[in-house]
């Protein structure tokens, strides 16, 4: 069970991506609780939600050389989001697939900056997506200490829903009140 190296690794990374869009909109994935985020000023936090929907835009980039010969494929994908949060984001994926149908991975780094519930600022979400056999799993995590401007000292995670060909989000996160110093 190796990685695949035969054909493009780019098709089979779009093909993964896919696959896991495929079986959120089946409505196979899990949703992940909202984090519990530590402070020590607990009561200066906001849990809080954002739903929307966002547009999203693919493009491949020059493949990642792994070692040996062997590729992982890379993409562009560029998002608007609308909604609680009205934002635009980059997004930087590596994705390889296996010999195993239904089996492949991805990683991304996304920068997302706009305004969230009346607050200005970005912050980075760290992807983590798994195709086991067909099963698949999906984790986006707000990155800590990325947030900036109004929406610094920002966690959480944000959940992907894709249905009929239409991209949701839902983010949890928490955030210091307005009027809170981050240190």
């Amino acid at each position: 069970m190796g990685i695949r190296e035969t054909g493009s690794l780019a098709e089979s990374a779009v093909m993964a991506h896919a696959a896991i869009g495929d079986v959120l909109e089946a409505g196979g994935m899990a949703r992940a609780a909202a984090p519990t985020c530590p402070s020590h000023e607990t009561d200066m936090r906001m849990d809080q939600q954002a739903k929307g929907e966002f547009d999203v835009e693919r493009s491949i980039e020059p493949a990642c050389e792994m070692g040996d010969g062997v590729t992982a494929g890379h993409y562009r994908f560029d998002k608007r989001f609308a909604g609680e949060l009205e934002a635009t984001s980059v997004v930087h994926m590596l994705a390889v697939g296996t010999d195993v149908p239904g089996s492949a991975a991805y990683v991304a780094i996304e920068r997302v900056s706009g305004n969230l519930h009346g607050r200005t600022g970005h912050f980075f979400l760290q992807h983590n997506g798994v195709m086991n056999r067909g099963a698949a799993s999906l984790l986006l995590t707000i990155v800590p200490d990325s947030g900036g401007g109004a929406l610094a000292g920002i966690s959480g995670r944000m959940a992907i829903d894709i249905t009929q060909g239409k991209h949701f989000y839902t983010l949890d996160y928490q955030l210091p009140a307005a009027d809170a110093a981050v240190p």
